[in-house]
């Protein structure tokens, strides 16, 4: 009999470095285990996924029941087009309960577009998506 996963931890592997490869080679994983089974937790902090995070969020958006229950992206360069995707993937994503975002520099404008999606999992991780300054929730608030 197998033995279903629950947890999967490929933090720091510079996963997205070089190639989108590495990235893809997620992306596919993350779809055959949805097939399969829903994981608790995956972690892929530390893994310069930059940009490259939307192939990783393509696995998503391709299941609405949801791939993972927490996930973790944080430390991984993350903004502009890779805070689109990630707001793309939680407007369908109904289980999802823990998105850990931080060390990305989503910036005022990255904020605005993940918190206009309604979801419990955003307002959950509001403090650790920004840097915690006047300034910048004055911007989000005023955005």
């Amino acid at each position: 009999p197998s033995i279903p996963l629950a947890a999967v931890v490929l933090s720091s592997n510079s996963i997205g470095c070089g190639s989108q490869q590495g990235v893809e080679a997620v992306r596919d994983f993350v779809v055959r285990e949805a097939g399969i089974q829903r994981l608790k937790s995956l972690n892929l902090r530390s893994n310069f996924l930059g940009e490259n995070v939307n192939v990783v969020m393509a696995a998503f958006l391709q299941h609405k029941d949801g791939p993972v229950e927490e996930l973790n992206l944080a430390d991984n360069g993350i903004q502009g087009a890779g805070v689109t995707a990630i707001a793309e993937a939680l407007k369908v994503n109904a289980v999802l309960t823990n998105l850990d975002l931080s060390i990305n520099w989503l910036g005022p404008e990255g904020a605005k577009v993940v918190f206009d999606i309604e979801s419990d999992v955003v307002q959950a991780t509001y403090d650790r998506m920004i840097e915690p300054t006047e300034e910048v929730f004055a911007k989000v608030g005023a955005a």
